[in-house]
């Protein structure tokens, strides 16, 4: 009887930590803490101000939509390294987002260059972005499905497809498709049943896999 020589591990998550806040006064609590608003819809995305990463796809997006008055009561945290001696950091990349976000820096755009309690901007934000064009399986997704937060994330192949049920635990656009991105998050920033379903079966999916 032949057995299989190879399985595949996948990362780990640990749903103990990365967990969702427990009320809205937590989460109240922790923009306090963290010096984030607390009267409008936080999108997180996490990584370096890379090429791959995609930060700028994110910020065009929220842009448009900022124009057209359909995000005016939202912003991005984007925790990252903005540091050019870093060999992952493209400093036109830095230099572009820095120049189109000013208007709304501190205010509905927020910058962390790096911080210890990742799990914490986890808790105190509702939707989560992964924009890459590359990836491993990314830490940041399944940490952000730990802690219930509804996630899109660009469609990479055998990787975030293989994680997120479209529509079910999350949801999936094709790289640089900026209009089923831009779509995506006005329906999860107009629905707040939409966020928490998708969040608790994204939950769900990293306590059953992951």
């Amino acid at each position: 009887m032949e057995t299989k020589k190879y399985h595949s591990i996948p990362n780990g998550v640990d749903t103990d930590l990365f967990s969702p806040a427990k009320s809205d006064k937590e989460k109240i609590l922790l923009r306090s803490k963290l010096g984030l608003p607390i009267d409008i819809d936080l999108i997180l995305f996490v990584g370096h101000f890379s090429v791959e990463k995609s930060a700028l796809h994110l910020l065009n997006t929220w842009l448009e939509l900022h124009e057209k008055n359909s995000t005016s009561q939202s912003g991005i945290v984007f925790i990252g390294s903005t540091n050019s001696n870093k060999f992952e950091v493209d400093i036109d990349t830095v230099n572009t987002i820095k120049l189109k976000s000013k208007e709304f820096v501190n205010s509905k755009l927020f910058f962390i260059e790096e911080t210890n309690n990742i799990e914490e901007y986890y808790r105190a934000t509702d939707i989560y972005v992964l924009s890459s064009v590359r990836e491993g399986l990314p830490n940041t997704l399944l940490e952000a499905m730990s802690c219930a937060l509804p996630v899109i994330s660009s469609r990479l192949d055998d990787i975030t497809d293989w994680v997120i049920d479209d529509g079910v635990d999350g949801f999936l656009y094709n790289p640089g498709d900026i209009n089923r991105l831009s779509l995506l998050l006005e329906n999860l920033l107009r629905d707040v049943n939409l966020r928490k379903n998708i969040g608790f079966n994204a939950r769900k999916t990293i306590k059953s896999r992951f």
